[in-house]
């Protein structure tokens, strides 16, 4: 990634958080599949977009579709 990926990525992250935080999950949930989209590796994103879900980390045979 280069410096502006990087800015892009830190900004994406503290609207997902803030969202998150302010209750709108419809915000917070675009924000997190648009990070999903660009680092599919990054686990967190991957909870987070759950928590906004409303889905439980104790349900192993949930199947989602991160597009």
């Amino acid at each position: 990634m280069n410096f502006l990926d990087d800015h892009l990525t830190t900004l994406l992250r503290v609207a997902g958080n803030l969202f998150m935080e302010l209750g709108q999950l419809n915000n917070a949930e675009t924000m997190w599949r648009g990070l999903i989209s660009r680092n599919p590796e990054a686990t967190e994103y991957y909870d987070k977009l759950e928590n906004c879900l409303g889905i439980s980390k104790g349900n192993n045979f949930i199947f989602l579709k991160y597009q």
